[in-house]
């Protein structure tokens, strides 16, 4: 969930990016998740934001009287990969 919310501006959630303002409204946070995601041993396998996105378009697209469940599918083609 942190690195979805670290990912939000710019993304299909850049609606709610701007509601939190998590850069303004939380840096020590922001700096923190950043530098988390950029240790060597995590920075293979951290969320991307084509992976961020992809999951993003299918959650806003799923019905709202039911929860969105996970799926690995939306990641083909977006994971791995080294872009934030």
């Amino acid at each position: 969930m942190w690195e979805i919310m670290y990912l939000l501006t710019g993304s299909v959630y850049d609606d709610v990016d701007q509601h939190l303002q998590i850069q303004t409204n939380a840096p020590n946070w922001y700096a923190y998740v950043a530098k988390f995601r950029n240790h060597p041993a995590i920075k293979p396998y951290r969320f991307n934001r084509a992976a961020s996105n992809a999951h993003g378009i299918r959650s806003r697209a799923w019905v709202t009287t039911e929860k969105c469940q996970l799926s690995t599918a939306v990641l083909e083609g977006v994971w791995p990969d080294q872009e934030e």
